[in-house]
């Protein structure tokens, strides 16, 4: 791989894959021991990936996997947690963070508990399969329908911590070439990355700042 700050094999990348229920992650997720890094867009799926989602997981058809940095190494994130979860979990708390998967996760924790993450209810709309879930929440699905969901098995890459912190943004990077990509400004906040994009970060969210556009 020609990148000039992989000097030696030390700087290459460690991966570890598993294979986990979905409710264990969701737990993680309740918990914050799952959590997202400060460089993450929100949530943006709309209703066509969220129902393809739902039904694949439903028919235990596979969704891809997820990928989860572990915490701790020489990279330091600001943190927050799963969009939705309440109370905000605390940022020490965190021992892997999404830099895959989150749009999967929130929507799967979202029908789940039963609201999107703006408090508002989550049922199903239209299905072009599996249409007895048309306006069902989570809580009004059959028992084998919840254990279905429940117990869905996804497949888990994580980035072990000592791998070379530039490796961890290059991934992210190329990650997010395809699916729902993100604009511009969001792939250069991961990748230029630093205490002046902090300082800017903060000015743009400043509400004195703000009063003055």
């Amino acid at each position: 791989i020609a990148h000039s700050y992989w000097k030696d094999t030390s700087d290459m990348a460690t991966f570890d894959s598993t294979k986990l229920p979905l409710q264990d992650i969701l737990v993680d997720i309740v918990k914050g021991k799952i959590q997202l890094p400060d460089f993450q867009r929100g949530w943006v799926w709309d209703d066509s990936h969220i129902r393809s989602l739902l039904v694949s997981v439903a028919k235990s058809f596979p969704v891809g996997a997820v990928m989860l940095l572990e915490t701790g190494g020489e990279t330091r994130f600001q943190l927050r947690g799963v969009e939705g979860v309440s109370p905000a979990p605390d940022p020490a708390t965190a021992e892997q963070l999404i830099l895959d998967g989150q749009q999967r996760l929130t929507s799967l924790y979202s029908y789940v508990v039963g609201r999107f993450p703006d408090g508002t209810a989550f049922r199903l709309g239209q299905m072009n399969v599996r249409s007895d879930l048309k306006g069902k929440a989570f809580r009004d699905l059959p028992k084998a329908d919840q254990n279905a969901i429940l117990n869905y098995t996804l497949r888990a890459v994580i980035l072990q911590n000592e791998s070379h912190p530039d490796l961890k943004f290059e991934v992210f990077e190329r990650l997010n070439c395809g699916s729902v990509q993100l604009k511009d400004a969001e792939l250069r906040n991961c990748m230029y990355r630093g205490a002046y994009n902090d300082m800017l970060n903060e000015l743009a969210e400043n509400p004195y700042r703000l009063k003055t556009r």
